[in-house]
């Protein structure tokens, strides 16, 4: 037989709840952003759009795993003087408006702003964020110890993007760029084999 349920007339809904991490944070910045504490191992923060999940992923490929099929609408490459070192755009709904190296300002200044918020707002250290979310797009994020930074613009309905853009670094980043000695370090990308393998695996997700 089936236990039964018993019912607290006492118990206050759940909804009604509001523990600090589930506490969204919104940031105006001309979007409607949510950040949200990850917890679990190293203390990560999401900013996330709050929303339906994003969908389920038919990747194969065993670094692909947390990720979703996805439309890819730009990628940014910055060094930790925030120079644009690469710029990508694939399916970009909207052109650029106005200067584009004003726009690579404006993205610097945003994830500089934004890295320092999540870093006092940390109840513990090592606070960070990966991924955040506006009504129209979602922005992927991952730097790197040595002050690299790469930005990964996608749909919303794109999922977990960190062992994607983990693989641009250690893969290709560190292969075609870093190990090659005609390359400059804070000297903006035009190897054609790094173009050539980040586009070919770009478009293989």
């Amino acid at each position: 037989s089936e236990p039964r349920k018993v019912e607290c007339k006492n118990a206050r809904p759940q909804r009604h709840r509001r523990a600090l991490h589930h506490t969204p944070l919104r940031l105006s910045v001309g979007a409607n952003l949510a950040c949200y504490p990850k917890y679990g191992g190293n203390l990560h923060y999401a900013c996330e759009r709050r929303g339906p999940r994003p969908r389920a992923c038919n990747c194969h490929r065993s670094h692909l795993s947390h990720a979703s099929a996805y439309a890819g609408f730009c990628s940014q490459i910055f060094n930790r003087k925030g120079t644009c070192l690469y710029y990508q755009e694939w399916n970009r709904p909207l052109p650029v408006r106005g200067d584009l190296l004003q726009e690579h300002k404006l993205m610097f200044g945003f994830l500089f702003s934004l890295k320092q918020l999540v870093s006092k707002m940390s109840p513990k250290k090592g606070g960070g964020f990966y991924a955040c979310s506006t009504s129209a797009f979602k922005l992927n994020y991952f730097e790197t110890a040595s002050g690299i930074r790469f930005v990964l613009c996608t749909e919303l309905g794109a999922g977990d993007m960190r062992e994607v853009l983990r693989h641009i670094f250690s893969n290709i980043f560190v292969e075609c760029l870093t190990k090659n000695p005609m390359w400059k370090a804070d000297e903006p990308i035009s190897c054609p084999l790094f173009v050539q393998q980040l586009t070919n695996y770009l478009d293989g997700i």
